[in-house]
């Protein structure tokens, strides 16, 4: 339908296209300066045969279903101490993989050249969004649209996060997989003529490379499925018809999945629909919600990121008016219900004003992409809400602000004559304002905060691990203990990051617990550490669950040997989790090949073993200097 414009339309049309580009990558251009983060630094030493065996395109297949792997982890630390012994960890990403792999084959220990890569990926993303949306909508609304996408929070992290860039690669196939589609649904060929195949081939082969780029792919097929159900009036026959590219790939995918035995398991924070999916309907209840708000509000899908950005507001008053709690919690308990409430009290009444200043076409591309987005959340519930996982889903909205915005100056140019039509177009001028404001301008600000926050985080990481007190230490050949770590990172890389500073590699690195809070820390004898908690439980934050899910907790008695100690719960709180625990080393303490530290202000120092019968309090640790939002 819009596939032949004018050359000149379609010129201003790509110099638009190219102008939010630049824009674009001028806005995330931080985020070059990040480095290697998280999975990022364990990755590499994947790559360099120390994590374990992987092939260049497993590089995502982070921990396989393999007992016997999974307790040599737990014997050197880079998985918990507590880690079920069925733990498992395995995403299908074979193409992003190899661009991993071969980013680090031509530039070793060079982020900048990885992160510039990124910002290739984030530009071809860009303009396969801009070819599916020339195909969906009217010109003018497809480059709003475009400006409206290119400015999300959900690009700081698929640019900073290199292991994430896989979600950036997923969407410029799919969204190019879209526009081709596009073009067969409305073609006027006939199904069996040349021009049909070959645009059949070339679909199916964008669809294969969106599923090899990761499982975002899922949210693609979303879109294509609302195209199917709603953006067409043509016989179902043939719209059933169209699907086949996508429905061969995705099929192609799942069987993949099930043979190299991908997903997770032992983690509550990831949910496998098809082995749970009680589970995964009751948690998409709350996190489908969220994500909604993020991407059609600029509510922060992440609760911590929501108190923090409208801290001591009214927003946070009017969510926390929902539920039956006060503060932090009645926000967190409410967050979904708000933005459902939120998006019916503005949305509805914002569409009702705009649909009659829309072409039937226009209407129907709000729709199907807005029914299409919703549709890419539901995947993504497998997952806590995270702005990183968005890239997909964010179209449709864009897609409906900048119908608004086109709307509402057809309703005010030319002037109304009738007081009811100029109110109609004052009431949406002012709804889809607020909504550009939002989208394109506030956005912004929030976009480049992410991204800081993401490189104050990984500085944070590296002087976590090479602090002035820890640099000098003999820890080649080692076995490491930490006594407790702030976060996930600091609790299971710590050998990876020496790995990636180029320091001599410990035996072992591992840390009895994970997550800030106070410890007493007790010599209970010459072999054992009694570590005990103030005020709460160990085991019950989701950095910690994602090892062992509370079904299968450790309770009173239970215990885990790792090789170097054997870890024994003596005291739980009830239904929280352990608060006691004793750890019996195989060696009497203190001993040269063990060395003990413990996160201080400027990162690991030495930890200094009390005498036997006297404890320590210690308080919780924190990385140095990190600023989570921003500097």
């Amino acid at each position: 339908m819009f596939a032949d414009r004018p050359s000149t339309h379609s010129r201003r049309a790509w110099w638009w296209a190219a102008t939010t580009i630049v824009v674009a990558i001028v806005l995330y251009w931080p985020a070059v300066d990040v480095g290697f983060l998280a999975d990022d630094v364990y990755q590499i030493a994947l790559l360099d045969g120390l994590a374990g065996p992987r092939a260049p395109w497993e590089l995502y297949s982070l921990y396989p279903l393999d007992p016997a792997a999974t307790a040599a982890h737990r014997a050197q630390g880079s998985l918990p101490w507590w880690t079920v012994p069925e733990f498992r960890f395995v995403q299908v990403r074979p193409l992003s993989s190899l661009l991993l792999a071969l980013d680090h084959a031509l530039a070793p220990r060079n982020p900048l050249a990885h992160h510039l890569h990124s910002m290739a990926w984030l530009s071809a993303t860009l303009v396969t969004a801009h070819l599916a949306l020339r195909r969906a909508t009217t010109p003018t609304i497809a480059l709003l649209a475009l400006a409206v996408y290119a400015v999300d929070e959900t690009f700081g992290w698929t640019v900073a996060w290199l292991a994430n860039r896989c979600a950036m690669i997923s969407a410029t196939f799919a969204f190019a997989a879209l526009a081709v589609y596009q073009r067969r649904a409305l073609a006027a060929s006939t199904t069996t003529s040349t021009t049909d195949l070959r645009h059949f081939g070339l679909e199916l082969t964008l669809w294969v490379l969106a599923f090899a780029a990761g499982e975002y792919a899922l949210c693609g097929v979303a879109y294509v499925l609302a195209h199917a159900l709603v953006g067409r009036t043509d016989a179902w026959r043939r719209r059933l018809r169209a699907l086949l590219p996508a429905t061969l790939a995705l099929v192609g995918f799942a069987a993949l999945s099930i043979a190299v035995r991908a997903g997770v398991h032992g983690a509550t924070s990831y949910i496998d629909p098809l082995g749970h999916p009680v589970e995964f309907m009751l948690a998409g209840i709350d996190r489908i919600p969220r994500m909604l708000g993020e991407i059609w509000l600029g509510l922060p899908a992440e609760s911590e990121r929501l108190l923090f950005r409208y801290e001591d507001s009214a927003v946070l008053r009017a969510i926390a008016g929902l539920s039956n709690a006060s503060g932090p919690p009645g926000v967190v308990q409410a967050h979904g219900r708000f933005v459902i409430v939120a998006i019916v009290a503005l949305g509805l009444p914002a569409w009702w004003l705009a649909r009659r200043n829309l072409s039937p076409t226009e209407r129907r591309a709000v729709a199907w992409t807005a029914l299409g987005s919703a549709g890419a959340l539901v995947p993504l519930a497998a997952i806590l809400p995270s702005t990183r996982a968005l890239a997909l889903a964010a179209l449709g909205p864009a897609v409906f602000v900048g119908s608004l915005g086109v709307a509402s100056v057809r309703a005010l140019r030319p002037r109304p004559r009738q007081p009811s039509a100029w109110l109609r177009g004052l009431s949406l001028a002012a709804l889809a304002g607020t909504s550009l404001l939002q989208h394109l301008v506030l956005d912004a600000p929030w976009a480049r905060a992410q991204i800081a926050g993401i490189g104050s985080t990984g500085r944070s990481y590296l002087r976590f691990h090479d602090s002035p007190q820890s640099r000098d230490l003999p820890l080649g050949d080692k076995h490491v203990v930490v006594i407790a770590a702030p976060g996930l990172v600091t609790g299971l890389h710590g050998r990876w990051i020496l790995h990636l500073l180029g320091r001599p590699l410990p035996r072992s690195w591992h840390a009895l617990g994970i997550g800030e809070r106070r410890l007493l820390v007790r010599r209970f004898d010459e072999r054992t550490l009694e570590i005990s908690t103030v005020e709460q439980a160990m085991h019950d934050q989701p950095q910690e669950t994602l090892f062992r899910p509370p079904p299968e907790a450790l309770h009173t008695g239970d215990e885990v040997g790792v090789g170097l100690f054997r870890a024994r719960v003596m005291h739980e709180r009830e239904g929280q989790g352990p608060a006691s625990l004793h750890f019996v080393f195989d060696r009497p303490l203190p001993h040269a090949e063990i060395v003990f530290l413990v996160g201080g202000p400027e990162g690991l120092r030495p930890f200094e073993l009390p005498p036997p019968g006297r404890a320590v309090m210690l308080p919780p640790p924190v990385l140095p200097d990190h600023r989570p939002y921003g500097d």
